[in-house]
């Protein structure tokens, strides 16, 4: 596969799958942190969120299907929204994004849905037009990158790597930022079962200069990235009932066999995220409630230690949730069941304050669905 293909591949995938304001004050978020736990309407519907960040003031979205322009989207704890306008250079249907980390300047690493990536800064504006990836070195040309996070100058990645312009080989590596002079990128593990990554869930996450993933394997498992980016290890904490993985029966080509798709995947118990705030690690699982729809636990891992701390229930029976982390409030984004042609619901959002979720113990504040 050429690189024009497998940037195609990426479009395709992200695609299927995948003018900011000043920020709102923060005082006024953390006003509104002290009333505990709450639902609140979203003023825009994102049409599919393929990746979100937050702080204490803001919610990131990437809605890699939003029309006209308005693609990456900033939701306040209130659920009101700001639209970042395409960078300068960009028109409204050349601007699409589909991942976004971030960098450790405070600025963010934007992925394109043809694979190309974009360096931002802190507010969001055009930092490089040029990629801020290394892209060929150490003999490895960067083909797609699946999912991705940055750690310790560099992005750990799961996509796809070229030793040449022939082939190209699935796993998971890690790829020097430009400014990383003297690094080479570097594949960590090979891994031809991308399924999993293509579905939406974000399995990346690091801690200071520590990269961690889930890898989906038949047996899956939390590996850390090592600081040095040459050595992973898996850690022994890891849920029981997801420690043998399902398969899927149904093959996603398509926004017209996604329904199917997403609802064989409903019917599973697996990890659907990881997630990391105050030096610990956050695992996502979903698993089915006859009584209720989906139940969602989010189990608390000590990195350091290698042990389970605890799980607590999610506030929510959505069919599918988009959850992310801040330094104040964890947000969750609550999705319906996909339906015809890819259509999804998201009209509402939960707010948990994040003492709380670090304490596995919501308040009774929290609405229940």
């Amino acid at each position: 596969m050429n690189a024009r293909k497998s940037r195609q591949l990426i479009l395709v995938v992200a695609t299927a799958l995948a003018a900011l304001a000043p920020y709102p004050s923060r005082a006024a978020a953390a006003a509104h942190d002290d009333t505990g736990c709450y639902r609140v309407a979203l003023e825009h519907r994102p049409h599919w969120i393929s990746a979100a960040l937050a702080d204490s003031s803001q919610v990131i979205v990437v809605d890699s299907w939003g029309t006209d322009g308005k693609r990456l989207l900033s939701y306040s704890p209130q659920g009101k929204v700001s639209v970042l306008p395409s960078p300068g250079g960009y028109s409204d249907a050349d601007f699409v994004p589909a991942k976004i980390a971030r960098l450790g300047d405070g600025g963010f690493l934007l992925q394109l849905a043809d694979g190309s990536t974009l360096q931002l800064d802190e507010r969001l504006r055009l930092a490089d037009r040029e990629t801020a990836l290394q892209e060929r070195s150490g003999g490895w040309r960067v083909g797609s990158l699946y999912q991705f996070t940055t750690a310790g100058g560099a992005a750990v990645a799961y996509g796809s790597l070229f030793p040449n312009d022939h082939h190209f080989e699935l796993g998971f590596f890690r790829v020097p930022l430009r400014s990383a002079d003297g690094e080479q990128i570097s594949m960590l593990e090979r891994f031809d079962e991308p399924e999993f990554y293509v579905i939406g869930y974000p399995y990346f996450t690091a801690i200071d200069d520590d990269a961690y993933f889930v890898k989906m394997s038949k047996k899956p498992g939390i590996y850390n990235v090592s600081r040095t980016g040459h050595e992973i290890s898996r850690l022994t904490a890891f849920p029981q009932e997801c420690r043998v993985r399902p398969d899927f029966k149904t093959r996603m080509t398509g926004p017209k066999t996604a329904a199917a798709h997403f609802a064989e995947l409903e019917t599973f118990t697996v990890p659907a995220g990881l997630y990391s705030q105050g030096g610990m690690l956050y695992l996502l699982v979903r698993t089915p409630d006859p009584r209720r729809g989906t139940a969602w636990w989010l189990y608390e891992i000590e990195p350091r230690g290698d042990r389970i701390v605890g799980r607590v229930r999610l506030p929510t029976s959505a069919s599918h949730v988009t959850l992310v982390p801040s330094e104040s409030s964890w947000y969750l984004f609550e999705r319906s069941s996909v339906g015809e042609n890819q259509r999804q619901e998201i009209a509402t959002m939960v707010v948990l304050p994040s003492s709380a979720v670090a304490a596995l113990s919501l308040p009774a504040s929290c609405p229940a669905r």
